[in-house]
């Protein structure tokens, strides 16, 4: 299982304890092993076998051993900051090519995959929709969170019978309000006055800077207007610009007026938990998707911050697309919040029946994934003569995640060491360094004439490859691709 697990953001946490729940429920036994950014927390707490995201063999190896693979959920695919084809299969991978790492080692490897209930988009380079559509096209099964990354995936030319549209996983989270309600009391929230749940985050892409102060002000004038407590509710807690809630929090906090009611949820919180905070609030004003989706499941109006589409798409979904506010228009905030304040009694009894059934999708992810692996498709047949190219291929990744591992030991003790220790390493370094640097350069090179044009030949071939079509025709024809594919790494 992979997706965005062990980076400390509550959403994608929520949607890895909700599939692994539902898969457990449906197949008893199942033995998960999840690739994680911090792979100790994840084993630990969620009861599984957890692989370091950067463990290029040990990655290998999982796939390799698996009877099926699962990618998602979460907005997995969009290249807001690029999309480093270079990385692909390297302990740096990161952004689309690490997820799109997985559906390609599935089709490697022969072993089915699925991707669930994952978001597309927005796909803003070329290289980033090449390795989309490659990733989806070697997905077993395929499931999108929304119709609008459908529409994304047909831009890109996918047949669109082949993905089916669910909804986010996180539906299916516990809302353990009662926790909820106990945090909310330990941070002094008086419980006779309305309690708003204000969930942020730093956003610089296609704004102006100014939004922050706009949605200080909306907030502040909502909260002088009905005695509201704003309590903020970070997400994210990495300690970077994109990931740092927390820190957004304090930048809307200090743009309020002394006196305004206040409270910061200081501490990372169980998925379950967070979600109970965010129910046990009167109103949530969410930027982040996961926010949204937790005061839904508590039947809580929600008002939105859309600074990416997902979230505008999810309003509608629930039907509160009346209560989207564009970062670029932040000074409707204190408009829409009194509207969705006087009208919180209809959408509470709204929101009741749009996520009982968003709820269900979210469930059927779990039901394609069990079914997919318990059907056993045959692993994809290849003739002996290729067989040790696709293991060759393998071969050569762990090589390059070996010699880069160890490249980044000995570097680590040089610089540990006084001048007078290391003279005798230097040149062994050294060596190393531009070891790595041309396995690097293979592999960039390697991932950009392949990465795209190999799945692109592919398609072609299977064209090609008609029943009536002879043994050695069709060993030729595979025969091609795979030296063409293999040889980038010669240079021939």
């Amino acid at each position: 299982m992979a997706g965005y697990f062990g980076y400390a953001n509550a959403g994608d946490e929520a949607i890895l304890a909700t599939m692994l729940r539902d898969l457990r429920a449906q197949r008893p036994g199942v033995q998960c092993v999840v690739v994680s950014g911090d792979p100790e927390q994840t084993a630990g707490a969620y009861g599984v076998w957890a692989i370091a995201a950067h463990d290029i063999g040990g990655i290998v190896d999982a796939v390799q051993g698996a009877d099926g693979g699962v990618l998602g959920g979460g907005g997995l695919f969009h290249d807001y900051w690029g999309c480093p084809t270079e990385s692909l299969l390297t302990r740096e991978h990161g952004k689309i090519p690490f997820f799109a790492a997985f559906p390609l080692l599935a089709g490697l490897t022969g072993r089915p995959c699925m991707i669930y209930g994952v978001g597309v988009g927005p796909l803003l380079t070329a290289e980033g929709g090449r390795l989309t559509r490659g990733a989806f096209e070697q997905a077993s099964v395929a499931t999108v969170r929304d119709e609008e990354s459908l529409a994304v995936l047909r831009e890109l030319g996918m047949d669109a019978g082949a993905v089916q549209v669910t909804a986010d996983p996180a539906f299916g989270v516990r809302v353990d309000t009662a926790a909820g309600r106990k945090v909310l009391s330990d941070l002094g929230v008086d419980p006779g006055r309305p309690a708003v749940a204000v969930c942020v985050r730093s956003w610089t892409i296609g704004v102006a800077a100014g939004w922050v102060e706009g949605v200080a002000a909306g907030l502040e004038g909502f909260a002088a207007q009905t005695g509201a407590t704003l309590v903020f509710v970070p997400f994210h807690r990495l300690p970077y610009e994109t990931t740092d809630d927390v820190g957004a929090a304090e930048r809307v906090m200090a743009r309020m007026r002394p006196g305004t009611r206040v409270a910061l949820v200081g501490s990372a919180l169980a998925p379950e938990v967070l979600a109970g905070v965010v129910g046990a609030c009167d109103l949530v004003v969410g930027m982040r998707l996961h926010a949204v989706i937790f005061g839904a499941l508590g039947s809580v109006p929600v008002v939105g911050l859309v600074y990416d589409a997902k979230v505008a798409s999810l309003l509608r979904r629930l039907g509160l697309e009346d209560y989207a506010v564009a970062l670029g228009e932040v000074g409707r905030l204190g408009e829409r919040l009194a509207a969705a304040w006087g009208r919180r009694a209809e959408i509470r009894a709204a929101l009741g029946g749009r996520v009982a059934e968003l709820r269900e999708q979210a469930g059927a992810n779990a039901t394609m994934a069990v079914q997919l692996v318990e059907a056993r498709p045959p692993r994809r047949a290849r003739m002996p003569e290729t067989e040790w190219l696709a293991a060759f291929a393998l071969a050569q990744t762990r090589k390059l995640a070996e010699q880069q591992a160890l490249t980044e030991r000995l570097a680590s003790q040089a610089a540990a060491r006084r001048p007078d220790q290391f003279t005798d390493r230097t040149a062994e370094v050294a060596a190393l360094r531009r070891q790595v640097a041309m396995l690097s350069a293979q592999l960039s090179t390697l991932t950009d004439s392949v990465g795209w044009r190999f799945l692109e030949a592919a398609r072609e071939v299977r064209a090609q490859l008609a029943p009536r079509g002879t043994r050695r025709d069709r060993f030729l024809l595979k025969a091609h691709i795979l030296l063409t594919f293999f040889g980038v790494i010669f240079g021939v």
